[in-house]
């Protein structure tokens, strides 16, 4: 009795359970928890607090006063530039590529002349050009070619295009035309350039320039020109690597990168094969052609200084060279082609370094001679350099 009694008494029965004190974090503003603070202090006034620890008033939180008084400003002008007709690539090694078509158009085919290069058989030589009309707007003209052109999933002779606009050449090869501005162009390339290229040196990345290799290889198999590939290694790039440190060893990389670059021819490719590895295609050049080439590279490459923590460091690189014409039948022509120029490069380095090593020879330190060897042109080593120093 006296417990029931104790627990119905009228102090024990007016003890009523505390609302939830309220928080700036859940109400958001400061104007919000003040009114909700004073609303919680009337609405338990009288109850006793029993067995609770006494709240402070928690004051409004000023960390964040972007969540109270966001700025409300006009957007900014944006200049996009002049708008130029694009076509992107949709297929092949080179998917994603973007060419602006100009005032004489271009012309697209298998035909190294043509201003899109296709590497699809399918593809004629000269297969359509793409231009713009006498009265405005643009048009694809098929021109003569073996599996046709078409726009829209229909064969055409000629057909004005609109931005948007898929053409096919033959069955697979397929280009996307599009009027775009200089922003959207250019965040394109971008994209484009980021897909092929070695980040480090800007040489482009293994599986592009393969890609190249193969299609050349096949291009050249077909029409019974030769082709071939050095395969050029950094000497002692480890050693570099462990006394002057990664970031030494990366400039002499970029460096190299760039003297090959200025050293080749402009159809050649470089590209990036391994750590210290590059490899370029030698494009319709013979075995007396490239190892030619590959002294140049050799040379240019000894002559360079290289500077690391204020003192000289020697760089030097290894050429292996092989042609295609050297080869027999073979089933996989592109990788036998580049085991060959593989083994000849490490017979090179396991000779001496600093050498090029060609069919039973390795030559070490020779003079260089230009005989029988296109120049190089000039502005391929001065624009790499230049992408080199801009990124």
């Amino acid at each position: 009795m006296t417990q029931n009694a104790t627990m119905s008494s009228p102090r024990a029965s007016s003890t009523r359970a505390m609302r939830a004190r309220p928080t700036p974090h859940s109400l958001g503003s400061a104007e919000n928890w003040a009114e909700a603070e004073g609303g919680w202090a009337r609405g338990n006034q009288g109850i006793q607090e029993t067995n609770q620890p006494s709240i402070a008033a928690e004051p409004p939180i000023a960390s964040e006063p972007w969540r109270l008084n966001t700025p409300l400003l006009p957007p900014r002008p944006v200049s996009a530039g002049p708008s130029q007709a694009t076509l992107t690539v949709l297929s092949g090694s080179d998917a994603g590529r973007i060419l602006v078509v100009g005032e004489a158009g271009l012309v697209v085919g298998r035909d190294e002349t043509a201003a899109l290069v296709a590497d699809d058989p399918a593809v004629s030589r000269r297969h359509a050009r793409i231009a713009a009309g006498p009265r405005g707007g643009y048009y694809v003209q098929d021109l003569g070619s073996t599996n046709g052109t078409f726009v829209a999933g229909r064969r055409v002779a000629w057909a004005p295009l609109g931005s948007g606009d898929t053409v096919r050449l033959g069955p697979d090869f397929r280009l996307r035309f599009a009027i775009a501005d200089e922003s959207e162009r250019s965040l394109q390339d971008k994209i484009y350039q980021s897909s092929v290229r070695d980040s480090l040196t800007h040489a482009y990345s293994r599986r592009y320039v393969t890609e190249r290799i193969s299609r050349e290889v096949e291009r050249a198999r077909r029409t019974g020109c030769d082709t071939a590939v050095l395969l050029i290694d950094v000497d002692n790039l480890k050693k570099l690597n462990d006394e002057r440190g990664h970031l030494a060893g990366d400039r002499a990389l970029c460096a190299t990168a760039a003297i090959i670059a200025g050293s080749i021819r402009a159809g050649d490719v470089l590209g990036r094969y391994g750590g210290d590895e590059f490899v370029v295609l030698l494009p319709n050049a013979n075995e007396h052609q490239a190892v030619l080439l590959a002294r140049r590279v050799r040379t240019a490459v000894a002559k360079q200084r290289f500077s690391a923590g204020g003192s000289r460091v020697p760089v030097t690189v290894s050429v292996g060279v092989a042609s295609l014409a050297e080869l027999c039948t073979t089933a996989s022509p592109m990788t036998d082609l580049i085991a060959l120029a593989d083994g000849r490069l490490y017979e090179a380095k396991r000779s001496g370094r600093n050498g090029v090593s060609a069919g039973r020879q390795v030559e070490h330190d020779m003079r260089l001679t230009t005989a029988d060897l296109p120049e190089p042109a000039a502005s391929s080593g001065l624009a790499y350099a230049a992408r080199l120093r801009s990124g």
